[in-house]
């Protein structure tokens, strides 16, 4: 049976409801971030220096180690350019498969009391997994939104139509910096490392951006309002994130702790720790269970 024009065209298009769909998209993406908290506060156990008191060297300059095996035979091997690293200080830790990965320890203050949730994703692959999940989950229904309301916008004026262009291209641009802080890692990527603050700047920029011309562009005054809140915090925070991931990316130490304040002076959380500290941590807490 042919169906009418009318029919056609109801059945060519697919109806949802824009209003529930982004609640379920805000509701996953906020249990994947305190999933993220929850793991950027566990500690990461870092690998000691365990050849600095058997390193020995060639004539020639080569590095190299020897030590007695259980059978009591000398053993040894070159030591390659990471030695020369944990010779200057550093530790090694393990990220996902690799363990070629730097950082130097510190005595972290006792202001900076919470884990900055980018410093947790270049220490544990997981929560890098969790925040690039809710990145790449949020990209097309964001720019989907943002469509939505341009288009809806469009019939206004000709200052309207320009903003609903500049919004689909302002989101776009945000899509992409955001992808690129989650994607990066310093040590894995080291090539693209250059990127990371150049990707935050823009990330924070496009983000004002975006807000500013939703807010111009959304006509109901209870979004409007809860925009001009989010606008506000993220003024207030962007200095602060900013500066937070460039003193990261300059010297890559070993806990994850950034965040600062007075009224929760004292409040910490165990962020690194050595593999013999780890094991202890653990016992204790075994004893306490019994």
């Amino acid at each position: 049976m042919r169906r009418s024009p009318e029919d056609e065209a109801s059945s060519a298009y697919l109806d949802v409801d824009v209003a529930v769909w982004g609640t379920v998209s805000l509701i996953f993406s906020i249990l994947l971030i305190l999933a993220a908290f929850y793991f950027s506060a566990l500690p990461h156990v870092l690998d000691e220096n365990y050849f600095t008191q058997k390193d020995r060297k060639h004539e020639n300059g080569t590095l190299y180690f020897e030590y007695f095996n259980e059978k009591g035979e000398n053993e040894g091997g070159l030591l390659g350019d990471w030695f020369e690293r944990l010779l200057r200080g550093e530790y090694r830790y393990t990220y996902g498969n690799s363990f070629a990965n730097y950082c130097w320890p510190r005595v972290v203050p006792i202001s900076q009391w919470a884990s900055s949730i980018y410093r947790a994703t270049q220490h544990k692959a997981i929560v890098q997994t969790l925040v690039r999940t809710v990145v790449l989950f949020g990209i097309t229904n964001s720019l989907f939104q943002t469509i939505l309301l341009a288009h809806s916008a469009l019939p206004r004026s000709g200052l309207v139509v320009c903003s609903c262009y500049a919004a689909v291209f302002v989101d776009l641009a945000h899509s992409l910096s955001s992808f690129a802080m989650t994607a990066i890692h310093l040590w894995q990527d080291e090539k693209l490392a250059f990127l990371v603050d150049s990707a935050m700047e823009t990330m924070m920029l496009t983000l004002v951006l975006k807000i500013s011309l939703n807010i111009y562009l959304d006509e109901i005054k209870m979004h409007r309002l809860a925009r001009c809140f989010s606008l506000a915090s993220v003024i207030g925070a962007r200095p602060i994130l900013i500066a937070d991931v460039k003193t990261f990316t300059e010297r890559v130490v070993c806990d994850s702790n950034a965040c600062q304040t007075r009224s929760l002076k004292g409040v910490r959380l165990m962020a690194c720790c050595k593999r013999k500290e780890y094991e202890e941590v653990r016992e204790i807490r075994e004893i306490v269970k019994l």
